[in-house]
C-alpha cells in the first residue's frame, strides 16, 4: 500500500455507498428485527435525494394526468401522495448528497433507532453493540 501512497499521494480511496449501507447494516442485531426495514429505508434517504428538475417534471406530469382524469386544480400534496416509488425510479435520477449533510443524516437516523426507541416490542434491540466498533 505504501507504493501506491508515494505514486498517487492525492489518490483518495472512497467506500462505495452500497458497501457503506451494507457494513452499517452487519451493526443491527438481524435484519428480521421489526425496525430494519425502517432503519435501512432513513437509512437511505439520509443518503440519496431525487434531482429536483427530474422530480418537477414528473410532478407536472402527474399534475396534468389528474386533471384529465377529471380531478380538478389538484394540489400538490395531491400530486406528490399519487407518485409510486416506481414512477420516481423510472423517470427521476437519484444523487447523493453531500458529505456533511449525509454525515449530519446518518447521525440523526443512528440517534432515531438508538436507545430505547431502537427496541423491538420484546426490546431487543435494533443495533448490535459492534455497531459503534465498525
Amino acid at each position: 500500500m505504501d507504493i501506491f501512497r508515494t505514486a498517487w499521494s492525492d489518490l483518495v480511496v472512497r467506500l462505495d455507498v452500497w458497501h457503506f449501507m451494507r457494513r452499517l447494516a452487519v451493526g443491527v442485531t438481524t435484519d428480521t428485527h421489526r425496525l430494519y426495514a425502517a432503519f435501512m429505508g432513513q437509512l437511505s434517504a439520509a443518503i440519496f435525494c431525487w434531482d429536483k428538475s427530474d422530480l418537477n417534471l414528473l410532478k407536472e406530469a402527474k399534475r396534468q394526468q389528474l386533471i384529465q382524469a377529471n380531478i380538478t386544480d389538484p394540489s400538490d400534496s395531491d400530486v406528490s401522495v399519487r407518485l409510486d416509488r416506481k414512477e420516481l425510479s423510472l423517470h427521476c435520477r437519484r444523487m447523493t448528497r453531500s458529505t456533511e449533510v449525509i454525515r449530519e443524516r446518518i447521525q440523526a437516523v443512528l440517534e432515531l433507532f438508538g436507545g430505547n426507541s431502537g427496541r423491538d416490542t420484546m426490546g431487543v434491540p435494533l443495533f448490535h453493540e459492534r455497531i459503534w466498533e465498525l
